[in-house]
Order: structure tokens, then C-alpha cells, then sequence
């Protein structure tokens, strides 16, 4: 029996586990985008919820799968401002956390939270065997997303990463995030079930992200995609000008045609590729950087989702103050009867900067 093949599979295995994943666990979780405006959250005439862009409850499920008690730092990234949150985190332990009302502070429309696996100094650690996912409650539907799970590379479990402010979504420190995105969607206007129009909304999560500010500027970035429709007749041209994280509805992106609708795709479904690009039309800090997605497609008679596969390799980093020790941390901002499960029903502080 030749070993070429298991060497080969082996090989295989081991560059797919430096890239970013949603079936695994990490050290580092982004997830997905959610809303805190109510507004037209229900669309009566359809049948159909915007419960990802707002007026959703949004929880994020934490997994701990090992028996040694850690910490965590939350990020918490609103489109108006971000602050961070210190969690011990008990050994097999499952957490729920209330992703609106981590968002509250801010008072932002949108907004997504980050989960750095820590030791109880706050230093970023090596540590997969977090998982996650985050679970939204409309009126009437529910759906379930995982979150993005980035693997440390460097180091076994509990070691202090290198350089615990810059965070290097690489290969070598983190798992590293792909350069394009991959969509297989239905058709804008297709009624795929039961003869109910469908609706899809793509989330979108920068990597972009620079945490030793209080209120940081968002940049902005067009989204491009190139789109193939069943017959693999491919059309490009469709872009949308996005500026920090959150929601878009596929019927409402902004450039001059959009392909997403069947009356310009010509079927009832297709595939489309993403990328970004930096645009000075798109707004006043122009960027392209590497991005998360999510996809999630209402039938009018449920809901379902799941992350976009990425494709390529595009280098990121996340900068993240140094903290102080948690008894030596400063101003409270959460309140301790809405936000965690029962054993994160107590008050905590934000760390100093």
C-alpha cells in the first residue's frame, strides 16, 4: 500500500486547519453581526422577519470544551463606539450571553462582539477548544449561526501568545482569513419553498479591527462580487458601497445592476464570489480588507444560514490595548441583571486603558 495518499491527506489537513473555520474550535471567535434597531423589523406583507438587522433577540451560545479554568475578553464593537468586557471562564462550561444588551452601552444600530480566549492576566492565549454560535429569535422565526472560529497556531494550550497587542490572523499566530468569499444564493425575486418569495441578507465582519481607541473611525470598503448564474454564464459589474460591519439585503445593493435579481441573472439561482475593494467613492477612509460572512435566507416559511466559505489567504491583525489586571480595573458599564447567564450575573469591570 502506497503511503503517498495518507501523506498527501495529511498535508491537506494541516493547511485547511491554519485557515479560519465554522465546524471547529479556537481561540478566537468573531461573530456574526447584529442589530439593535427595531425598526421594520417585521415585514407584514411578506411574512418575513429582518431578524439578524434588528428587533431580534441575539445570544451567543459559548462552548468551553476543557477541564482548566481560563478567561476571556469580549470586544464588543458597536457602529458607534466599542468597549471590552473581562469573563472568568470555569473549565466545561457552557455561557450565554445576551448580544443586545452587551451592545446597549453604545447605543449603536449595529454591532458585533469578539471572543479572545485569555489567561487571568488578560493575555491572549493559546486555547482551542472554544466554540460557539449565535442564535437569533424573531416574532416567529429562528435561525442559528456559527460563529468564526480562529485557531492559534503558535504554542500549545495556555501559552501567552507573542504579542499580546497585535493580534496576527497569519497562519503562524491565528488562523488566517481568506481573500474572497463564496455565495451559493437564490435568485432575488425565486420562490424556492412553497411558492414564498425568498429573502436573503448577507452579514459582513471587517477584520479590520483596531481596539486601542475608544471611538475609532470605521472605514469603508466596496464589496464586489463576480456572479455566475446556473448555465455558468458569468456576470460582473454588481458592487455596494459598505461602511463598517452588519447587514445587506441581496435586493438592495447599491451599484448600477444588480445580478442577485433573476430578472438579470435569467435563473433561479446562482453562485457569486466576494471580494473588497478599497474605493474612494465608497467613503471618506477607503479599505479593503479581509472579511468574515455570513449568508441567511428567509423562505417565508423558515429560516436558515451559515457562513460563507472564503477562499485564498489575506493576512489581518486585530490591536488590542494592554490590560490591567482586573482588580485594578476601572469604569463598570454592564449591567449585571440583563447580560450572561446566571454564573455572569455579576457586576464587571471594564479595563483600564
Amino acid at each position: 500500500m502506497s503511503f503517498l495518499p495518507l501523506l498527501l491527506c495529511s498535508a491537506l489537513t494541516a493547511l485547511d486547519d491554519d485557515r479560519v473555520g465554522s465546524a471547529r474550535q479556537g481561540s478566537l471567535l468573531v461573530c456574526p453581526p447584529v442589530g439593535i434597531d427595531a425598526s421594520g423589523a417585521l415585514n407584514e406583507g411578506q411574512g418575513q422577519s429582518n431578524i439578524a438587522g434588528g428587533g431580534a433577540e441575539a445570544e451567543l451560545l459559548l462552548v468551553h470544551d476543557h477541564p482548566n479554568d481560563i478567561a476571556i475578553r469580549l470586544l464588543v464593537r458597536g457602529s458607534s463606539g466599542q468597549y471590552e468586557r473581562f469573563e472568568p471562564l470555569p473549565g466545561d462550561t457552557i455561557r450565554t450571553f445576551d448580544l443586545l444588551d452587551l451592545l446597549a452601552p453604545l447605543n449603536a444600530s449595529q454591532g458585533h462582539v469578539v471572543v479572545v480566549a485569555c489567561n487571568q492576566q488578560g493575555e491572549p492565549i493559546a486555547h482551542n477548544q472554544l466554540s460557539g454560535s449565535v442564535r437569533f429569535q424573531g416574532f416567529s422565526d429562528t435561525a442559528e449561526l456559527p460563529v468564526a472560529a480562529f485557531r492559534a497556531i503558535a504554542g500549545t494550550t495556555g501559552d501567552a501568545l507573542p504579542t499580546p497587542e497585535h493580534l496576527s490572523l497569519d497562519g503562524v499566530e491565528y488562523a488566517v482569513p481568506g481573500n474572497r468569499q463564496v455565495l451559493d444564493f437564490y435568485a432575488v425575486g425565486s420562490s424556492p419553498v412553497m411558492g414564498q418569495p425568498v429573502r436573503t441578507q448577507l452579514g459582513v465582519v471587517p477584520l479590520d479591527f483596531d481596539f486601542t481607541a475608544r471611538n475609532p473611525e470605521p472605514s469603508s470598503t466596496q464589496l464586489r462580487f463576480e456572479i455566475w448564474n446556473e448555465n455558468e454564464v458569468k456576470f460582473s459589474g454588481t458592487t455596494h458601497c459598505f461602511e463598517g460591519m452588519g447587514w445587506v439585503d441581496l435586493a438592495d445593493l447599491n451599484g448600477p445592476t444588480n445580478h442577485f435579481r433573476r430578472q438579470f441573472l435569467g435563473t433561479d439561482s446562482g453562485k457569486a464570489r466576494l471580494d473588497t475593494i478599497a474605493n474612494p467613492s465608497c467613503g471618506d477612509r477607503p479599505a479593503a480588507p479581509a472579511l468574515v460572512a455570513w449568508v441567511l435566507n428567509d423562505f417565508g416559511v423558515g429560516t436558515s444560514g451559515r457562513m460563507l466559505r472564503s477562499t485564498g489567504r489575506q493576512p489581518s491583525a486585530f490591536h488590542i490595548p494592554t490590560m490591567s489586571a482586573p482588580e485594578e480595573s476601572g469604569v463598570e458599564v454592564d449591567n449585571p441583571d440583563r447580560i450572561g447567564d446566571d454564573s455572569g450575573n455579576k457586576r464587571d469591570s471594564v479595563p483600564a486603558r
